[in-house]
């Protein structure tokens, strides 16, 4: 064992922050991003229940929506770079039309998970990823 892991965890004053950043939450700024991520889901899955009533159908109310959310949220952190990875030929290909399929597939996954809620068709699938996408992208980069 290397004498600089002898002790266990460095001392907090030799912890780089930069090298660390992920590992110790420096002022809140990564736990108010993944916050606002998931505020986005649930957003955006309420919108298109309202947009697609007959085809984004909510049994369990906002209990389900909350579910699917945190589901979608986790899904988009872990699952979704994988499958983007796997789809990467696919997606050069279509010149990164791919993603948006990819992206659907998560969602619809998301919804197979979670009893009150019921999505018909891969296009409301796509639309729901292009609103958390539009989401993300108006404000998750303000979310420092």
């Amino acid at each position: 064992m290397p004498a600089s892991l002898k002790g266990g965890f460095p001392p907090a004053n030799r912890i780089h922050p930069v090298r660390y950043r992920y590992l110790i939450n420096l002022e809140g700024k990564t736990t108010m991003k993944l916050f606002v991520k998931w505020l986005v889901c649930a957003v955006s899955l309420f919108l298109t229940s309202q947009i697609f009533p007959g085809r984004f159908v909510l049994w369990g109310g906002l209990l389900a929506l909350i579910a699917c959310a945190t589901v979608l949220w986790v899904l988009n952190i872990f699952l979704r770079p994988l499958l983007q990875l796997l789809a990467l030929p696919f997606s050069l290909v279509t010149f990164g039309l791919f993603s948006l399929v990819v992206n659907g597939v998560v969602v619809a996954l998301a919804a197979a998970l979670i009893p009150g809620i019921a999505i018909h068709g891969l296009w409301v699938c796509v639309f729901i990823s292009l609103l958390i996408s539009l989401g993300n992208m108006m404000f998750a980069h303000k979310a420092r």
